[in-house]
């Protein structure tokens, strides 16, 4: 989805309703300077336009590892995300958000969960900011839930792993990937 702005107008912010599978994606003008070490790929500014592109939402999936049996994890889903929320260009930040009760399903683990990580089948877009998630799958067909809290940003990949530790122990671990670097957080409970 684009919008398109009026001759000479730019919007100055985007409302902006997530689903979880739609990405808000900005490409914003860069100016392209004279000097030939500040053009990017040395292009000549004559003949093009510079863009920045960059993602406004996060994307985060769900990875499962059994220590001590094999399971099935199925119906893996959150509530307390943001569902809408206005994006400030100038400023670069979310404002007016608004979280949800509404379930977003991430589906279920990809097969049967070992001591080798197992993703969910899909991974979802979210708004980015500071959120507590309820986070509730099926283990073996028993209902298990525990809670996050955790900053998100824009333009990352998040892979939230779920150790499930005997009967009912759980272990949260946040792995935060940017598209393009990489770098680990863990976060305990």
């Amino acid at each position: 989805t684009s919008v398109t702005p009026e001759t000479g107008a730019f919007p100055t912010s985007i409302s902006y309703e997530a689903d979880g599978e739609t990405d808000l994606l900005l490409s914003e003008y860069v100016t392209v300077g004279t000097d030939a070490t500040a053009k990017p790929n040395n292009v000549n500014s004559n003949n093009c336009v510079v863009l920045n592109f960059s993602h406004l939402l996060s994307k985060v999936y769900f990875s499962f590892v059994s220590t001590s049996q094999n399971l099935n994890v199925a119906d893996v889903a959150i509530t307390g995300h943001y569902k809408s929320g206005d994006y400030d260009i100038n400023a670069k930040k979310w404002d007016s958000l608004v979280d949800t009760a509404t379930p977003l399903s991430f589906g279920s683990a990809a097969g049967t969960v070992t001591t080798t990580p197992v993703a969910t089948e899909q991974a979802c877009l979210i708004i980015p900011g500071t959120q507590t998630w309820n986070i509730s799958f099926k283990q073996n067909g028993e209902t298990k839930s525990g809670s996050l809290t955790y900053t998100f940003e824009a333009n990352k990949v998040y892979n939230i792993l779920i150790t499930l530790e005997g009967a009912s122990a759980i272990t949260f671990k946040v792995t935060l990937v940017n598209w393009g670097a990489n770098e680990n957080k863990e976060l305990d409970f």
